[in-house]
């Protein structure tokens, strides 16, 4: 009796695996045909793949020389004094440019990060974080490549900008006027436009994938 008892007992144990074998089996067969499909799709769409990179970074290119173009022939900002180039950024532009103004002429990037973290002038006189208030981490990041690039040059000895006086006529002082990336209002708009077309090359790639997948995939 105990040993049919015994067989009694181990019927639904084998049942229960033989339940668990078949559903680990058709999640196997779905994870394989999954794989299986997408693999599918990626060597339909490698094909394109390089071409589509190009025509991105070309699209981008040719953004970034479109709206950098504009903007200096709209303000001639290559020929304008470091007063009038800051001049020209207003309203919001201003702002933001002040912030990261702040942010490289601290003695450390630390020290500028906490000065608007805990910003006392902009809403006088309450004290705000404007790092969260304005959403100014685009400004923190080139803030942080401006001094990179501007102290890793002045390691190596190499000139970062070029600078002159402007004599505007009788009765008017000279102006100081300077030209390369270590000017910071250049390298301010220099990376600016640059993201923009960095954003255009990325804009261009993600339509692309998804009319690719929507052709081949679905």
């Amino acid at each position: 009796m105990r040993r049919a008892g015994a067989r009694r007992g181990a019927a639904p144990r084998q049942c229960s695996r033989g339940r668990w074998s078949l559903d680990f089996r058709a999640w196997q067969g779905w994870l394989f045909a999954t794989v299986k499909e997408t693999g599918v799709c990626v060597t339909k769409a490698d094909s394109r793949l390089w071409v589509m990179l190009l025509m991105a970074a070309i699209f981008g290119i040719l953004h970034w020389y479109y709206v950098a173009t504009l903007f200096e022939n709209n303000n001639h900002f290559s020929h304008l004094s470091s007063l009038e180039k800051e001049m020209v950024f207003r309203t919001e532009m201003g702002l933001y440019y002040s912030y990261f103004k702040t942010l490289i002429e601290e003695p450390s990037f630390l020290k500028g990060l906490l000065m608007i973290m805990n910003d006392n002038r902009t809403e006088y006189p309450l004290v705000i974080n404007t790092l969260k208030r304005f959403n100014l981490y685009p400004e923190v990041v080139l803030a942080f490549w401006y001094r990179m690039y501007t102290g890793i040059m002045n390691v190596l000895g190499i000139a970062t900008k070029s600078c002159w006086f402007v004599n505007r006529g009788e009765g008017v002082s000279l102006v100081e006027s300077c030209e390369g990336l270590g000017d910071p209002a250049s390298f301010y708009v220099a990376m600016i436009f640059l993201l923009n077309g960095l954003l255009a090359s990325v804009f261009f790639i993600y339509g692309t994938y998804l009319r690719l997948y929507a052709y081949y995939c679905i």
